[in-house]
C-alpha cells in the first residue's frame, strides 16, 4: 500500500518468458516428486450430434508443512475449446473469469502476494496448457474442475475422441521455461471415465465400458495412456445453445462426401528414434509404430484411385526423397515402401517440411508422425503455401506445434488407435479430397460480436450462427454452454485480434490472448510465500527398443550473455566454484576461458560518482550472478526473513559481503541509515534477477510489502541499483553531471526539501539533482534559468512511469523548488527557482 513500492517500476508481474538455460533441462531432476499433491483424477464425457463436452476433476491435497504452489502442464487438443474453470477450497464454490491473458497473470500473482488462494488456467503453446493451483495450505485440500468442447474426428461413419494425459521425450529447443516445459517421471494415477452419448455405440480403444445406469456408462483407465473413445453411428444433429450474453447459438455439422478428387501430394514419413516405442492395441504381435506406419500405408494401396500422385520421403535428423509411389501397380507400391529405413536419429521435422515444400511435389504434404518435437517454425512454415495433414501415431505423441500447423495451412490432423494407422491415413486422404478452406470465415456485428460463422475441420464442414439478444436468456444447461463456447472458439478463430480478446472474454475462453483465473477471497490466508511443486505427467506405457540416452542435441544452445555456470574471476566469489560443481554431472567443461567470457562481459568504470565517495566493488554482472545461485522456490520463505542458516554456505557468505557494502553505501549517501542491510542486499539480488525468475520476483514484492513502508528502503535501492549499473558514469545519459562533491553538498545544503512528503524527499533530491545536470549541460546555471528535459529519459533513468514521474515533479514544483512552465510532447520545459 506504501507509494514507494513503485519507485523502481519493475515488471512486477513479467509476461511468460522464453527459458533461457537449456542445458537446466539435461540436468533437470525434480526432488518434490514424493510431494506431488495430484491424488485423483476424473473425467466426464458427454457425446451429442457429433460434439463432446469434457469435465476434468483434479483434486489436490498438500502434503508439506507449508503452503505449496502445484503447477501442471497438460498436453491438449488442438481444437478443444477450454471455457470453464472453477474449484473447492475448504468446501466453498468458486468460479473463474475470462481476463486478458496478462492481467489473469497480474490477478493471480497478487493473489499469491496476498497469500490467497488461486488458480490459474492458460494456454502456453497451442496444444499445451498450464493449470497453477497457488497458496494451497498444508494439508488442504482442492478439487479444480475445467470444462472444453471439441467436435469428434470423422471417418467413415465413426466418431473418434481423443483425451492426451501425458506425452514422450520431446525433440529439441523447449520455448517455455522450466517449470512450464512438459516433463514427464510423475506418478500414475487411476482415473475414473464417465461417458453419456447419443450414438449407436461406443468403446474405448483399449479396455471396457461398464454400464452404470440409463446412458451412463464407467471405466477405469490408466493415467499414463491418453483416453481415445470411437463411436460408431455418429448422428450430426443440429444443436443449440445459450452463449454468455443470452444469445442463441446455433450449431450445425455436415460430414464430407467420400468422392474426391485425384491426390497430388508428398508423403513424409517419421523415422526417428522414438517412432521404435511398441505401438499398443496390437494384440499379441509385437510390433513397433513405424512398422505400423509401413504397414498402414501398404493397406491404403487399394484405396487408391487412377491420377494420384504421391512422392514418399522419409526423415530423421534428415530428410531423404525415397521415391513416387505408383498406385496402380501393387507390388512397385509394396517395393518402394520396404526402402523405407528403421528408426533412428532425432526429430528434425521443421527442416523436413522446409525441403519437403520446397521441392514443390504437390499442393499437400501427409506428415506420419509422433510429433515429439520442437523443431520447426509454424509460423514460417505455414507461409509456403502447402496444406498440411498430420497423422499421430503412438501414445506418447504431442499435438502442439504440428497439429498448429495444420490448423493455420488449412490441413488437419487424426490420430492413430496404436496400431490402425491405416484408418487414421485414410482420415487424412478423405481431407486431402476436399476443397480448400484455410481458416475460418466469421462475420462481426458493429459491436464486434459474432453472428455467422464457417469452418472446416475434423472431415466436417461446420456453420454456427447467433441470434439478436432475448429479454430474458433461457437457463443454459453445462452441454448448452459448451455448444455455445465452442461456436466461440470458432469466431475467436476467424476474428481480427482486436475483437478476438473480447470474444473469449464475453465466451470464458482460454487462448492465446486470454486466460482463466479465480482467487478465493475469504479462504485462509497463508502468511508465507507457497513453495513451487511441479506435477510431472506420468511417462507414457510406450517403452523404447533401445537404451541410449536422448541426443544432446535434442537440449543444446548458446547460453545467453550473463548466464555463467562459474564464478566471476577475481572477485570476491570465486569461493563458488560453479565450473566444478558442474563437471561432477560428466558434462565437458566450456572450452572458452572463464577469463575470456568475463572479460568480454565487464569493463569497469572505476570513476567515482560525484556524490560517493568510493566505486563499487560489485559490478551488476556479478550480482546477477549471485542471484542465479539462490534456489528462490525452496528458500524464499527464509529469504523474505533475512535468515541464511539453510541456505548454500558459499551463497550465504556472498550475500553478507554485499550486505557489509550495502552498509558502507548506506554510510556515504548520509541521507539516511538502514537497520537490516541484509533485507536490503537479498531485496537486491532478487530484483536483479527478477525478470528470470518468477519466485526471485515473489521475494522482492513480499520485502518491499514488509518494508516499503520505511521511506528511505525503495529510494536506497533505486539509487544502489543506478550506481551499481553505472547508469552515473553512461556518457549518453543527460545525468552525467559535471559537479564536483563539494559543489553538490554546498548546492544541496541550500535545498529546502520539508514541503515534500516524506517517503518522496530522496527520490525528489535525486530528481532535482537530474534537472540541475540537465540545466548545467544547457548553461542554465542561474536561477530563472531553463532547460529542457526529455520526460522519456528521465523516466527511464529514474525507472519510474510516467504517472510516477509527474508526480514526483509536481512535488517539486508545490516546494517552490522549480516550475514546470510546459509539456510538449514528451518534454519537460523545466526552470529552477532555487539557488544556483
Amino acid at each position: 500500500d506504501s507509494p514507494t513500492v513503485d519507485f523502481l517500476a519493475l515488471p512486477h508481474f513479467p509476461e511468460r518468458r522464453r527459458h533461457d538455460d537449456p542445458f537446466a533441462d539435461l540436468v533437470h531432476s525434480d526432488s518434490t516428486a514424493n510431494d506431488a499433491p495430484l491424488v485423483k483424477l476424473d473425467f466426464h464425457v458427454m457425446i451429442r450430434g457429433g460434439l463432446a463436452f469434457v469435465k476434468a476433476e483434479r483434486t489436490y491435497v498438500n502434503k508439506t508443512d507449508g503452503p505449496i504452489e502445484a503447477v501442471m502442464s497438460l498436453p491438449v487438443s488442438i481444437h478443444a475449446a477450454f471455457f470453464g474453470l472453477s474449484a473447492v477450497i475448504d468446501g466453498k464454490y468458486y468460479d473463474a473469469q475470462a481476463k486478458p491473458k496478462q492481467e489473469a497473470l497480474e490477478t493471480y500473482e497478487e493473489a499469491i502476494d496476498d497469500g490467497k488462494a488461486a488458480v490459474l488456467h492458460e494456454e502456453l503453446l497451442r496444444g499445451i496448457h498450464s493449470l497453477s493451483v497457488g497458496n494451497l495450505g498444508s494439508g488442504k485440500t482442492v478439487t479444480v474442475t475445467t470444462r472444453w468442447a471439441e467436435l469428434l474426428r470423422f471417418h467413415d461413419g465413426t466418431g473418434q475422441l481423443r483425451i492426451p494425459l501425458t506425452v514422450g521425450d520431446v525433440y529439441g529447443i523447449s520455448p517455455l521455461e522450466d517449470v512450464d516445459t512438459l516433463t514427464t517421471g510423475g506418478p500414475t494415477p487411476e482415473a475414473m471415465l464417465r461417458i453419456q452419448h447419443d450414438a449407436a455405440s461406443i468403446e474405448l480403444a483399449e479396455g471396457n465400458l461398464c454400464h452404470e445406469e440409463g446412458d451412463l456408462y464407467f471405466a477405469r483407465i490408466p493415467g499414463n495412456a491418453p483416453i481415445e473413445l470411437r463411436a460408431t453411428d455418429v448422428a450430426t444433429s443440429e444443436l443449440t445453445g445459450i452463449s454468455r450474453d443470452g444469445r442463441l447459438v446455433t450449431l450445425q455439422t455436415s460430414l464430407y462426401d467420400k468422392q474426391r478428387p485425384p491426390l497430388n501430394a508428398a508423403i513424409l514419413v517419421d523415422r526417428s528414434g522414438s517412432m521404435s516405442c511398441r505401438c499398443t492395441y496390437s494384440g499379441d504381435n509385437y510390433e513397433t509404430q513405424h512398422e505400423a506406419v509401413v504397414r498402414g500405408l501398404r493397406e491404403v494401396q487399394p484405396l487408391l484411385m487412377d491420377g494420384d500422385h504421391l512422392a514418399l520421403w522419409e526423415f530423421d535428423t534428415d530428410c531423404d526423397r525415397v521415391g513416387e509411389l505408383n498406385s496402380n501397380n501393387p507390388e512397385e507400391f509394396r517395393s518402394l515402401l520396404s526402402k523405407l529405413g528403421g528408426p533412428r536419429g532425432g526429430t528434425a521435422v521443421g527442416r523436413a517440411l522446409k525441403q519437403v515444400c520446397a521441392s514443390e511435389e504437390g499442393k499437400d504434404v501427409l506428415l506420419i508422425t509422433d510429433g515429439q518435437s520442437y523443431d520447426l517454425d509454424v509460423q514460417q512454415l505455414a507461409k509456403s503455401g502447402h496444406r498440411i495433414f498430420v497423422v499421430l501415431v503412438g501414445e506418447g505423441s504431442l499435438e502442439a506445434n504440428v497439429g498448429h500447423l495444420a490448423v493455420l495451412t488449412g490441413g488437419d490432423i487424426h490420430f492413430s488407435f496404436g496400431a490402425d494407422v491405416n484408418q487414421a491415413i485414410q482420415a487424412c486422404i478423405q481431407g486431402m479430397g476436399q476443397k480448400s478452406i484455410r481458416g475460418v470465415r466469421c462475420d462481426l456485428d458493429e459491436s464486434g460480436l459474432p453472428g455467422r460463422v464457417v469452418a472446416a475441420r475434423n472431415n466436417a464442414s461446420i456453420k454456427a450462427s447467433w441470434s439478436q439478444v432475448t429479454e430474458k436468456p433461457q437457463v443454459s444447461s453445462e452441454f448448452s454452454e459448451a455448444v455455445a463456447a465452442y461456436a466461440a472458439s470458432l469466431a475467436f478463430a476467424g476474428a481480427e485480434e482486436k475483437w478476438a480478446a473480447n470474444i473469449a472474454v464475453q465466451a470464458g475462453l482460454v487462448t492465446y490472448l486470454t486466460s482463466l483465473v479465480l482467487v478465493a477471497e475469504d479462504a485462509e490466508i497463508q502468511e508465507e510465500l507457497p513453495r513451487t511443486i511441479k506435477q510431472l505427467l506420468p511417462s507414457p506405457r510406450g517403452t523404447r527398443l533401445y537404451n541410449s540416452p536422448p541426443s544432446t542435441v535434442a537440449y543444446a544452445s548458446q547460453s545467453r550473455a550473463g548466464i555463467r555456470h562459474f564464478a566471476p574471476p577475481d572477485s570476491r566469489m570465486n569461493s563458488f566454484d560453479e565450473a566444478n560443481r558442474l563437471s561432477d554431472t560428466g558434462f565437458p567443461s566450456s572450452p572458452i576461458g572463464d577469463w575470456d567470457v568475463y572479460h568480454g562481459l565487464h569493463t569497469l568504470d572505476t570513476t567515482p560518482h560525484p556524490i560517493f565517495k568510493s566505486p563499487p566493488s560489485l559490478d551488476w554482472d556479478t550480482i546477477v550472478w549471485l542471484g542465479e545461485q539462490i534456489d528462490w522456490n525452496s528458500e524464499g520463505s527464509m529469504l523474505v526473513r533475512g535468515k541464511l542458516d539453510e541456505i548454500e554456505e558459499e551463497v550465504a557468505r556472498e550475500i553478507m559481503n554485499l550486505s557489509d557494502e550495502v552498509a558502507d553505501f548506506v554510510d556515504q549517501t548520509r541521507m539516511s541509515s538502514l537497520q537490516d542491510s541484509c533485507i536490503f542486499a537479498i531485496a537486491l539480488v532478487a530484483y536483479a534477477v527478477q525478470g528470470t525468475s518468477k519466485w526471485a520476483a515473489r521475494v522482492y514484492r513480499k520485502i518491499m510489502r514488509d518494508y516499503g513502508r520505511m521511506p528511505e528502503f525503495s529510494g536506497l535501492l533505486l539509487i544502489y541499483a543506478r550506481w551499481i549499473t553505472d547508469e552515473w558514469r553512461n556518457p549518453e545519459s543527460i545525468i552525467n553531471s559535471s559537479l564536483e562533491m563539494s559543489q553538490f553538498e554546498v548546492w544541496a545544503g541550500t535545498v529546502n526539501m520539508d514541503a515534500i512528503p516524506e517517503q518522496d524527499r530522496l527520490l525528489a533530491r535525486e530528481a532535482l539533482l537530474y534537472i540541475a545536470s540537465a540545466c548545467g549541460k544547457s548553461d542554465a546555471y542561474e536561477k530563472g534559468d531553463m532547460a529542457i528535459i526529455s520526460s522519456t529519459m528521465m523516466g527511464e533513468s529514474f525507472g519510474l512511469k510516467a504517472k510516477r514521474l509527474m508526480a514526483i515533479v509536481e512535488h517539486l514544483c508545490d516546494a517552490g523548488l522549480i516550475k514546470d512552465h510546459s509539456i510538449e510532447f514528451d518534454q519537460f520545459r523545466i526552470e529552477l527557482l532555487c539557488n544556483k
